[in-house]
């Protein structure tokens, strides 16, 4: 008989599952519902951890072990369990063999996080390794048993939830890997921008500035008296005429890349396209004729515009799509820069703006420009910035670096 207590009765267990999911809902955010929706209780009847779909049953001797010796084996496990769940396993037909069944999941979720190969249906696993005359040995990560107990329909009903949000399929590796990566993805999305503006980055896009000579209206070094007086004596001929020209400081050139990864939500998207707006509608930034590239990358380059004036921006406005989905990877981006300033399409870059929540692969040599990566909350990834690269922060209250 399965004897189960609630892991409350042991509250160094409840601490360690509550610890190894709070680390894994900061690598796979669009999981956190689904991660916190279990609850735990120890079991006689295993020796490792498996799961009905809403509980985790575990062997505390197991859990403290493991913690002890690898708490990242940890993450890995309730990782592997999330897939299984998500992607049914615990209510598919069971084939007679049903060892080898439990190995075919097992494999089907490690190719899932791995993405070593495109055949992750568990049935075909199953039929290879029916008929592989000398199968592999493959070691059970999580105990199957509990399988049996599973509520079909609330199963059902609670992943339909996390695959009608889009978050389950971004996650999965669909679109590609989540978080960190090197996965790409292929979903795009049509994006609507709600708000125009919200954060004024004319103090620190000042440092990107270079000093120009622009056609303009100079009032402020015009003399209104021999203006007048030639308009009242000389038959409405003005003396002095406006001065056609001015010098200002205003930007040349700007980068600007939108992480569009597993890992930043729709609406996250949304912010980091809304602050781009408002820094090219802001007319004090840029000079009338400008050389800006608007880079949309998850672990590859999925769109880059060209801007090089009010009317391209405008179009972009009009059809905004953002791509992407798959894993987080910063380094493409600086790549395609310099690949850029290679081909003499960037000759006087001063700076990149990088909207991103900061869960990805850096790059490790400093760029030659200044750079400053954009965040919108997340801030327990920040760390992993390198030190020779800025950090700005969103805030639904301020805007500061």
């Amino acid at each position: 008989m399965n004897r189960t207590v609630s892991a409350e009765s042991c509250p160094l267990c409840l601490k360690i599952w509550n610890l190894t999911r709070e680390q894994l809902s900061v690598k796979y955010p669009f999981f956190r519902k689904l991660i916190w929706d279990f609850s735990f209780q120890e079991s006689s009847d295993t020796y490792t951890a498996g799961t009905d779909g809403h509980i985790i049953y575990f062997a505390p001797e197991f859990l403290i072990r493991t913690f002890q010796t690898d708490p990242d084996a940890l993450e890995s496990l309730l990782l592997h369990i999330l897939y299984h769940c998500l992607f049914l396993h615990l209510v598919m037909e069971t084939p007679s063999d049903h060892i080898l069944w439990n190995q075919a999941c097992d494999i089907s979720v490690d190719r899932l996080i791995t993405g070593d190969s495109d055949t992750i249906s568990p049935s075909v696993i199953y039929q290879n390794l029916m008929t592989d005359a000398s199968p592999k040995e493959h070691p059970t990560v999580d105990d199957h048993r509990f399988w049996r107990l599973a509520d079909r329909q609330k199963l059902l009903e609670q992943i339909k939830k996390i695959w009608n949000s889009g978050s389950g399929a971004a996650g999965l590796g669909l679109y590609g890997n989540s978080g960190r990566g090197t996965a790409p993805g292929n979903l795009s999305e049509k994006l609507a921008l709600h708000h125009k503006h919200r954060y004024d980055f004319r103090r620190f896009l000042r440092r990107f500035a270079i000093q120009r000579e622009e056609l303009h209206t100079d009032t402020s070094g015009f003399d209104y008296i021999p203006y007048v007086y030639g308009l009242n004596h000389y038959g409405n001929m003005p003396l002095i005429e406006h001065l056609e020209y001015q010098e200002m400081n205003r930007m040349e050139e700007l980068v600007i890349a939108i992480d569009t990864s597993g890992s930043c939500t729709t609406e996250t998207v949304r912010r980091f396209m809304e602050e781009t707006y408002g820094i090219l509608s802001d007319h004090e930034n840029f000079f009338r004729k400008m050389n800006l590239y608007i880079i949309q990358c998850d672990s590859f380059i999925q769109d880059c515009a060209h801007i090089t004036c009010e009317k391209d921006w405008e179009r972009y406005l009009g059809n905004l799509q953002i791509h992407g989905r798959g894993g987080t990877d910063f380094r493409p981006v600086f790549e395609y820069v310099e690949t850029l300033r290679s081909e003499g399409k960037l000759r006087k870059l001063k700076g990149l703006l990088y909207f991103t929540d900061g869960d990805g692969i850096y790059p490790q040599r400093p760029a030659t420009y200044q750079t400053a990566f954009v965040f919108y909350h997340e801030k327990a990834l920040h760390q992993q910035v390198p030190i020779w690269a800025a950090k700005l922060y969103l805030d639904d209250e301020n805007f500061r670096q």
